[in-house]
């Protein structure tokens, strides 16, 4: 059984600090996220302890690391919905 590792701080930050790094390099996409009706104004999440703050409704230039991580979230909902649609026409509900 293999030893886990715990890392260091420093060693995280060198992470996180590459990964910014190597992000910043690629090749950027131009993308409008939806605006919801929560009224959330910003898609936040975080790659390997680099956070990004996405605002909708207005078009932005990402790279492609986040541009495949918006696309997956995109694509996830629309299977949701997928999933809740079948389910009310098999139910004969609404949700």
């Amino acid at each position: 059984m293999a030893t886990k590792k715990t890392l260091s701080e420093q060693e995280m930050n060198k992470i996180a600090v590459d990964t910014s790094k190597a992000i910043a390099e690629q090749k950027k996409y131009t993308v409008i996220l939806p605006e919801v009706a929560s009224g959330d104004k910003t898609l936040r999440f975080c790659i390997n302890d680099v956070h990004y703050a996405v605002p909708r409704g207005v078009p932005v230039e990402v790279p492609e690391t986040v541009y495949k991580v918006i696309e997956n979230m995109k694509t996830q909902e629309r299977m949701k919905k997928a999933a809740e649609d079948r389910l009310k026409k098999w139910s004969g509900r609404s949700m």
